[in-house]
């Protein structure tokens, strides 16, 4: 877990899904523990295997909790970027994720998602990119890491 309770990582949440094709599908299909599902619901919000250790329910009331959490106002703000110039692409990209997932079946289905978020992708890779410049002129390499998130007290 994170800071405030807000789980850690770099994945995003992976609770409730299984695509068809993946490691994470073929255990429960081996185990007989797919769930009759309508499979554009595959999303990561909808519960397509029945978990060996608590029920579907149960799943989907935690995924939901965590993405709640995760994509609070308050918790969005308190993994804002310390550089200043990075805060407004990181919580757009936040709040676009958040506000967006329920629509996100649309460029799947349409096969648009490269198109909507490659360019937000290639924009925070070049930021990056420049960050780490700035970074190895200014740094020396015992200065250690540059924090990455401010911590705001939340």
């Amino acid at each position: 877990m994170g800071r405030g309770g807000i789980p850690a990582g770099g994945g995003g949440i992976k609770g409730a899904s299984a695509n068809p094709g993946t490691p994470r599908f073929a255990r429960p299909a081996a185990e007989g523990r797919l769930l009759p599902t309508d499979w554009s619901e595959s999303d990561t919000g909808h519960v397509v295997f029945r978990p060996r250790h608590m029920t579907p329910e149960e799943l989907a009331a935690g995924y939901g909790w965590c993405y709640r959490r995760l994509f609070s106002a308050r918790s969005i703000w308190c993994r804002r970027p310390a550089d200043p110039s990075a805060v407004l692409p990181s919580l757009a990209m936040s709040v676009l994720y958040r506000r967006s997932n329920g629509l996100w079946h649309l460029p799947v289905r349409y096969r648009l998602t490269g198109r909507a978020w490659r360019p937000l992708v290639e924009w925070t890779r070049r930021r990056h990119l420049g960050f780490r410049r700035r970074l190895e002129r200014g740094r020396g390499p015992s200065a250690g890491p540059a924090p990455a998130v401010v911590w705001a007290g939340c």
